[in-house]
């Protein structure tokens, strides 16, 4: 039997799926007034929470999407994020605690830049051979930090294992505990144009 959308998340795969209908305009998220960082927040531009109504809009394209029922999201779980030029993450390579990650982009590629340098890496550590952290267990937990925290802006010490292009109106949906980051121009702080990006988490329905 094929497994569902939902299944092979859980299985470690990692989904892409173009030409996700959305009816946000850049002009209106760009007229947004956006929130400064918070203390835990270690990556670069600003960012602003979507309404109620667009985030239960999205919610529901997404179950639709996978054919899965989900839990109703958290207020911060859909946010906007925008970068630009110069702009610098204190780290890079990461792991979040949700099931499920979805970032949607949502603007046009910038000029000058290549697809396959602006999209979503995902990394294998090359000590440990790990592709993600096991939020289950304890032990996981501090070893995947320590990781984290020593080699997250290290290149040298992260293997490739798949780099998702960039696209308008591409979404990709992967589970949060995958080693992933932006593309390499934001360690840099090379990004060479605004760039406005979209993540929702929510943790999966178990039935």
């Amino acid at each position: 039997m094929q497994k569902s959308a939902l299944e092979r998340i859980l299985d470690d795969e990692i989904l892409v799926f173009d030409d996700f209908p959305t009816d946000f305009l850049l002009k209106d998220l760009r007229g947004r007034i956006f929130l400064p960082p918070g203390p835990r927040e270690n990556f670069c531009g600003v960012v602003s929470g979507l309404d109620l109504p667009e985030s239960q809009k999205l919610h529901q394209q997404l179950e639709l999407l996978l054919g899965a029922r989900l839990t109703d999201p958290d207020p911060d779980c859909a946010r906007i994020r925008w970068t630009k030029k110069f702009d610098r993450p204190k780290s890079f390579v990461h792991c979040d605690p949700s099931t499920l990650v979805m970032t949607l982009y949502l603007s046009e590629l910038p000029a000058g830049v290549r697809a396959e340098d602006f999209g979503t890496v995902f990394y294998q550590h090359r000590k440990t051979n790990w592709i993600r952290t096991d939020f289950k267990q304890a032990k996981s937990i501090i070893a995947s930090n320590m990781i984290v925290k020593e080699d997250t802006n290290k290149m040298e010490n992260w293997i490739v294992r798949r780099n998702i292009e960039f696209k308008k109106n591409r979404a990709v949906i992967y589970g949060g505990h995958l080693y992933h980051s932006p593309p390499l121009y934001f360690l840099e702080g090379t990004c060479p144009e605004e760039r406005i990006t979209m993540e929702y988490r929510a943790e999966f329905v178990r039935t």
